[in-house]
């Protein structure tokens, strides 16, 4: 799964906003959407080469009525995420491998064209033009 990320939320501008429901593609069950407030839904493994992280939220905000991701910040050994596109790829152990690349690189370009192919491009949420998509 990848997301097209302009602007990250929070203060650390490490939030990424995910389509509702990418709690599934992160093998949580959540059903609390009419929660006001935030809701820790679980804590993925990310990877990124030799990095691990097994402490970055996945929580609902109610407050948007968005699903959203604490992604590892440059100070934690993570990325700068301004206008790039985050894949997130299943590996084994249950983890997930980290990759962003710029939007408009080769790589974001192949990453959308793959998942438009398979019919797998979506806006995320109803007030933004960013996409996400999967792929195989």
């Amino acid at each position: 799964m990848w997301i097209e990320a302009r602007r990250l939320e929070g203060g650390s501008g490490n939030q990424l906003e995910l389509p509702r429901g990418a709690h599934r593609f992160f093998d949580f069950e959540f059903d609390q959407y009419d929660s006001p407030s935030n809701v820790t839904i679980g804590q993925p493994v990310l990877v990124a080469g030799r990095k691990r992280w097994l402490d970055r939220k996945l929580s609902w905000h109610g407050d948007n009525m968005m699903e959203r991701i604490n992604l590892p910040t440059e100070a934690q050994g993570g990325y700068a995420y301004h206008n790039t596109f985050v894949l997130f790829r299943r590996r084994p152990g249950g983890a997930f491998e980290l990759v962003v690349s710029p939007a408009g690189s080769d790589l974001a370009k192949a990453w959308l064209a793959s998942a438009a192919g398979f019919g797998k491009v979506y806006r995320i949420g109803q007030v933004t033009q960013r996409l996400a998509g999967f792929i195989s």
